[in-house]
């Protein structure tokens, strides 16, 4: 393959796109957002379950993936176990407080075979309502890792019927080690996602926050020459999000001298490539994604 003089410079030097900054977000999770420890049921961390480490669940995902985001998390599980007598006022010092996004992921507290549709949504309108009430954020839903049709079914109608975005995570669980399945003895634990799972929710969400709501295309917002890579810097294996979901491509990387180091041919579904530049030298490399579609490049640094 030859690389040009000008698309190394492009590739190596061209400014990134900073799609979110410092910006602000709220969650309102249950327990795969954060559970506090429990160890009667073999749950001894004080973050999302089931993620070995708090650095791996998808808040601190999201957080990295955000470049640096303040991100506050708020537990919301009772708006779908118990809507029917949940009290708003505990969420009443949020009213006050500004924030760009409002990411609600609940759906998986929902009793599905005792749902009070109608109940259940003004509860969520409500809460939406008061943490919205001291800005204009960006509302994103997301499904259940538990998938139920009713339930997100529910949750994706009133998602559109109101302007906020959806993230359907649907199918996530099923895959092949995406559940802590086989390392916690308790199985309420183990049905949480591992890892693999938290990373694979985090960038479904980051995709929906950065695809245009008022377009067709699944093109995400960033810019031609930017791909999410992280960690970055790193010392060995990094995480690139994949710019199309929908579409199988090719990843290359490049020393700074334009020789290719390692390629990897993605699939449809996967939804971030991951790459070990464990064995390279310390240094600069650029990393370009090929499509059908799209070309977008990147940049990394490894250190030692």
């Amino acid at each position: 393959m030859k690389i040009n003089v000008l698309f190394l410079l492009l590739l190596f030097f061209g400014l990134p796109c900073q799609l979110f900054g410092q910006g602000r977000f709220l969650v309102l999770g249950n327990s795969i957002t954060r559970h506090a420890p429990q160890p009667s049921i073999g749950w001894f961390g004080d973050w999302g379950m089931a993620a070995s480490v708090a650095d791996s669940d998808y808040v601190h995902h999201l957080t990295r993936m955000t470049g640096g985001g303040i991100i506050t998390t708020r537990g919301a599980a009772r708006a779908g176990l118990q809507y029917g007598t949940f009290n708003l006022e505990q969420y009443s010092d949020l009213g006050a407080r500004s924030f760009d996004w409002v990411i609600l992921f609940i759906g998986d507290s929902v009793h599905a075979d005792t749902l009070d549709a109608v109940l259940f949504r003004q509860v969520v309108l409500d809460l939406i309502d008061l943490v919205a009430s001291g800005s204009s954020p960006e509302v994103l839903v997301v499904s259940r890792w538990w998938a139920n049709s009713r339930v997100d079914g529910l949750l994706s109608e009133l998602a559109s019927q109101e302007g906020w975005r959806f993230a359907s995570i649907a199918g996530l669980r099923t895959l092949p080690g995406r559940s802590a399945e086989g390392l916690f003895d308790n199985p309420q634990v183990a049905g949480h996602p591992g890892d693999l799972g938290m990373a694979d929710i985090a960038t479904r969400i980051y995709h929906v926050m950065t695809t245009n709501p008022d377009s067709a295309s699944i093109q995400p917002m960033a810019t031609k020459s930017d791909l999410l890579i992280w960690p970055n810097p790193t010392k060995g294996p990094i995480n690139i999000l994949n710019p199309i979901l929908h579409s199988s491509g090719k990843l290359s990387v490049f020393n700074i001298q334009g020789r290719l180091i390692a390629s990897v041919y993605t699939e449809s579904a996967v939804s971030s490539i991951q790459v070990d530049l464990g064995s390279v030298s310390s240094g600069l490399y650029g990393i370009l994604y090929e499509s059908d579609t799209t070309i977008r490049n990147g940049r990394v640094v490894v250190i030692e």
